[in-house]
């Protein structure tokens, strides 16, 4: 096998001429001659980056050493959100065998950050309610597998609401604060759901709609999705009438409700209008 030119300088295939020059220059600083003398271990290692770099450094020579290579080399040396996106992307294209709602939805995802064993991805407002098919069991399950080929260890991710690193970190200062009022609660005693939860009830009617549509018999079927539909309508009403009496702040439970009939939305393949139609009919019986 053709020796990996990149993987000599710790790189990714699809590293760019810039970043070949900035790994060369910073692997050659401990093993140039002017430097290490004539020591032989120090001075091949000099040779082999030197020779690397002079075949990836040439457009002609690059390509010809790139067909002898594999398609991928995995896991990624030089890892950034974009470059996981796109290789777990890749990954989960030639594992199936047509483009449906959830590569799609990958395909509309932003990255916005890679932070320790997380991958951070957007959606911007329009396209939010895409994210859901990126926690529907197997979904989430081919995207796990995915990353963990990709990053060669267990990975995990995450996505918010919005397209930039400042969204993020606006989501990781909420998520702090909402920890802090947590952990200043009094011993024992339950937090207030409108204070330190306050879209509770609606997480986990999100969280038992996804585990509905997993557990649904023969979910391709029109009638099994129409069958979860009603249910779920019923669950919508009944959770709009908890978050009411325990005094939900109005825009609180606007916004809950939306992200509930948007999520419903997707996983029965409906426009969430017609789910949102549906859901005031019930409540007008």
């Amino acid at each position: 096998m053709a020796k990996d030119y990149y993987a000599v300088l710790g790189l990714d295939r699809d590293t760019t001429t810039e970043e070949i020059k900035a790994a060369y220059r910073a692997a050659v600083k401990e093993c140039h001659p002017d430097v290490a003398g004539d020591a032989p271990e120090l001075t091949r290692r000099f040779q082999e980056l030197t020779e690397a770099y002079k075949v990836l450094i040439d457009p002609y020579l690059r390509k010809r050493h790139d067909q002898d290579l594999p398609m991928k080399s995995y896991p990624l040396r030089r890892p950034t959100a974009e470059r996981v996106l796109k290789e777990v992307t890749d990954v989960i294209i030639l594992r199936s065998d047509r483009i449906g709602p959830f590569v799609r939805a990958l395909q509309m995802a932003k990255p916005l950050a890679l932070e320790e064993d997380l991958l951070v991805l957007g959606f911007d407002g329009p396209n939010y309610r895409e994210g859901a098919h990126l926690n529907i069991s197997a979904n989430r399950h081919a995207l796990l597998n995915a990353l963990k080929l990709v990053m060669g260890r267990e990975f995990e991710f995450r996505y918010i609401q919005g397209d930039s690193s400042e969204d993020w970190e606006r989501q990781k200062q909420a998520d702090a604060k909402l920890a802090a009022k947590t952990r200043s609660a009094a011993p024992g005693a339950a937090p207030a759901a409108a204070e330190t939860r306050p879209e509770g009830d609606w997480e986990e009617l999100i969280a038992r709609l996804h585990r509905a549509y997993d557990e649904l018999p023969r979910r391709t079927l029109p009638q099994s999705r129409a069958a979860l539909l009603l249910q779920a309508i019923v669950w919508i009403n009944e959770t709009e009438q908890k978050a009411l009496l325990e005094g939900l702040p109005e825009d609180a439970q606007a916004r809950g409700l939306a992200r509930a009939i948007e999520r419903l939305a997707t996983l029965v393949d409906l426009p969430p209008t017609i789910v949102a139609v549906e859901v005031a009919k019930q409540k007008a019986a």
